[in-house]
């Protein structure tokens, strides 16, 4: 009925918010087909706004990934399926289910809270969930030590667990890799205040140390990437893709 009325008054560009969501797949399937009728018989333009992976993968052909209002990866479909470049893109393709009995674990679970969309976080709004956020410049972390430190700040900023001691923390967080130098007197004082039960105040060392000098708190930036399946642009917005950036990843 909706793509009736837009039709009647000979639209060239229809915008289809969640048009097959509440369907049964079944359904959805017979829409789209129909959908895809109607654009090759009257030459049309859909923007199709979806959060079903295989939906946008069976009517798209260039598709757009937004992280809370920030768009993070464009790209042609077949090219952002195969070649995904931007660590929140990686992630959805992982959530995808295996219609495989066989297959056992529970695929691409990202850590972390989502944040307020009416206060995001500053540079990339995915960096607080981020597996891949680039280590500050100034500590000499190996990729273990900031796995760790990463990991820690999170739950401390969630207050998820219930500390006893120093030596606890340190168990719970730093048993195979503990940052030294500055970054391990950091972790020392932010323990410390942890035990003493003001988490408030471990929280912000933790995010003022680790957090917002990042590359990724402060600037948002978009770069072109090889692309790999046909020949249209790939952008994505994540730092790993500059040239100077060689360290911090955690792969």
């Amino acid at each position: 009925m909706n793509l009736a009325r837009a039709l009647s008054v000979n639209l060239d560009f229809i915008v289809c918010d969640e048009p097959v969501t509440a369907l049964d797949v079944s359904i959805q399937a017979q829409v789209l087909d129909t959908m895809r009728k109607l654009q090759d018989e009257f030459w049309l333009t859909y923007l199709f706004i979806a959060h079903d992976l295989s939906v946008i993968r069976h009517i798209s052909d260039r598709v757009a990934v937004m992280y809370l209002g920030q768009l993070v990866e464009l790209a042609d479909k077949e090219e952002l399926f195969e070649n995904p470049q931007h660590p929140y893109t990686e992630a959805l393709l992982e959530s995808i289910p295996v219609p495989d009995p066989r297959v056992e674990g529970t695929r691409g679970v990202l850590e972390g809270d989502v944040p307020s969309p009416i206060d995001p976080p500053s540079g990339c709004r995915f960096r607080t969930r981020c597996p891949k956020l680039i280590a500050p410049p100034e500590y000499e972390f190996t990729q273990k030590e900031w796995a760790n430190a990463r990991r820690f700040l999170r739950e401390v900023q969630r207050r998820s667990f219930e500390p006893t001691d120093k030596a606890d923390v340190e168990a719970r967080f730093f048993a195979d890799a503990r940052p030294s130098g500055e970054a391990g007197r950091i972790v020392d004082d932010a323990i410390d205040r942890i035990t003493s039960d003001d988490w408030e105040r471990a929280a912000e060392l933790l995010v003022e140390s680790f957090a917002e000098p990042s590359i990724c708190a402060r600037q948002i930036l978009e770069y072109e990437v090889p692309t790999e399946y046909g020949t249209s642009p790939h952008a994505a917005a994540c730092h790993r893709h500059r040239d100077d950036v060689v360290g911090g990843l955690q792969e």
